[in-house]
């Protein structure tokens, strides 16, 4: 199509104007018109010699030469900043200034740059005018449909000079320089905590402010970030997780989004690249670097808006949200099991399927989880793995969590509360399944012989009784026994250890159970009762006995 095909004279006017037929736009300058065409044809007459970037007018050329020029003779008098163009600057100085020339028509909100304006308008129009030939996503501006072109080409053009890590946009690779030369500019205005970006600082923020700009149009539940509002709206759609395009070429292991492909892929290669500089512990990613330099600085910077407790990650935040709301969203679809997290449900399937897909490279025994695959490692590890010492009795953990825990026997303190009778307990797990025996329940079933258990690690030893194992053998007499406290119990017989020590008479006995037994002397308590004579006695045994009587009878 020809210039001239596109544009006439119109005679009428003494000065001539030129029509686009495209947009019946109108111009005085024939050269004005002609960019103008360029636009709508797509043509790009002009390029860059350096990198290859085409232009549909010289001018923007010339602008855009500055880039790759080290020239910048524009200076901020504040920040002492450098530009290329007057134009620039300008710009940049509404920064400091905190001028906003430009103002939304629809909700007041100000800009200081014209096209932030028009990029905001399209967030009230719900236009999304550039489309993605792949995939067919659709997108606001035709930079971000660039960049998203990236994650079917692969392509990752711009690379850090200092370690060769590669990124698909030009901010990225600025964002991760930071991290070598360790500069953190912005910083929060309440606390004086630094970060790399502005927008961490924006939503470092929100913890202080309490403010949830995000809302579920369906349950006006609100979120401190878009995309944790757009992963619970997933529950909404019937979807617990977002499509998974990116295939893993070695197992097939499909993820959602390059990075965690990228992420995954470190498992087959073994490679750690992210090091703790206090000890030397190794990570696959940077994020999983961060929360683990918490447990050496004791850093909970994410806190619960309703008991106050604090946690490290704002995953486990989100989590501990749940026992406050009681949603469990995450429903099984075998039993109608109900769960607060993705995570949770996903174990819980191992149950059904009886995958175990999580093996102990030293023993080869197999896990549903692999939290019971990291539990069950710290038998192999020793004392290596248990960094963390009580101070009163010197026993050793590899989590402080573990440790707090341990300190209760210490103190006497129980914070969980039974509501039906009153019982306190040191920990929330074991009020759980005390629970279950004001409410009857028993929702562990052995397949064997169908009697059902309150707890999984009663079913566990109990199972032993079907397979004839005894796994916990005692060193010295090679007894073997089906549960680990009762090799533990046998052992005192050997040691002639007794640590439980009656407070009345100091009498001492070698496990917990024979000194409950003992202390009904001293209160003269009969909990058992015979049901025919209603005689009573202090041990079960002394009831069997008794029934002999009646039955004789």
């Amino acid at each position: 199509m020809f210039l001239s095909d596109c544009a006439r004279v119109d005679t009428s006017n003494q000065l001539g104007t030129f029509n686009c037929e495209f947009c019946d736009k109108k111009f005085t300058k024939q050269s004005t018109l002609k960019t103008d065409v360029h636009v709508h044809t797509g043509e790009s007459q002009f390029s860059c010699k350096v990198c290859g970037k085409t232009f549909r007018d010289s001018s923007n050329l010339n602008q855009h030469m500055l880039v790759h020029s080290s020239d910048r003779p524009f200076s901020c008098e504040v920040c002492h900043k450098k530009f290329a163009r007057s134009c620039d600057l300008q710009r940049h100085m509404r920064v400091h200034t905190g001028e906003h020339l430009f103002s939304c028509y629809v909700c007041n909100q100000k800009f200081t740059q014209s096209n932030d304006l028009k990029r905001h308008i399209l967030l009230h129009t719900g236009e999304h005018p550039f489309v993605c030939d792949v995939c067919d996503k659709r997108f606001t501006r035709s930079c971000h449909l660039k960049e998203h072109m990236r994650t079917h080409t692969g392509e990752r053009p711009y690379t850090c000079e200092v370690c060769s890590k590669t990124f698909t946009v030009l901010s990225h690779l600025k964002e991760h320089s930071l991290i070598h030369k360790g500069e953190q500019p912005f910083s929060c205005s309440v606390c004086s905590k630094k970060f790399t970006h502005s927008s961490h600082v924006k939503r470092h923020l929100l913890i202080h402010t309490g403010e949830r700009p995000f809302t579920c149009e369906v349950c006006c539940k609100k979120f401190t970030m878009l995309s944790n509002l757009k992963r619970h709206m997933l529950i909404h759609a019937g979807q617990h997780e977002p499509e998974r395009r990116f295939s893993c070429l070695l197992c097939n292991k499909k993820f959602a989004r390059p990075s965690q492909l990228k992420s995954h892929m470190y498992i087959h290669t073994g490679e750690k690249p992210f090091c703790c500089e206090l000890c030397n512990k190794k990570f696959t990613r940077s994020s999983d670097l961060k929360c683990h330099m918490r447990t050496h600085t004791g850093e909970r910077p994410f806190s619960c808006e309703v008991c106050n407790k604090k946690f490290a990650t704002p995953a486990n935040l989100e989590t501990h949200m749940y026992f406050h709301t009681a949603e469990q969203p995450f429903v099984c679809e075998v039993c109608s099991k109900k769960f607060a997290t993705p995570s949770h449900l996903k174990a819980h399937l191992h149950f059904h399927t009886d995958d175990q897909p999580f093996i102990c490279e030293i023993c080869s025994k197999k896990f549903t989880t692999s939290a019971h695959l990291k539990s069950h490692m710290q038998i192999h590890a020793g004392e290596r793995e248990r960094p963390l010492g009580c101070e009163l009795c010197n026993k050793k953990f590899r989590k402080s969590f573990d440790l707090k825990c341990h300190m209760r026997s210490h103190t006497g303190e129980r914070p969980f509360c039974c509501e039906v009778c009153n019982k306190k307990f040191t920990m929330s797990s074991h009020l759980k399944e005390h629970v279950r025996f004001h409410t009857g329940e028993q929702p562990f079933i052995c397949e064997v012989c169908s009697k059902t258990f309150t707890r999984s690690s009663q079913l566990k030893p109990h199972m032993r009784l079907h397979t004839g194992e005894r796994p916990f053998i005692c060193e010295v007499c090679n007894k073997k026994f089906t549960t680990l406290t009762h090799l533990k119990a046998h052992m005192r017989f050997h040691t002639g250890e007794q640590p439980f020590n009656c407070e009345d008479c100091s009498k001492t006995f070698t496990n917990s159970s024979n000194l409950k037994r003992h202390m009904l002397v001293h209160t003269g308590e009969r909990p058992f009762s015979c049901e025919v004579c209603k005689k009573r006695f202090s041990q079960s045994l002394q009831l069997q006995y008794h029934m002999f009587i009646h039955t004789a009878a």
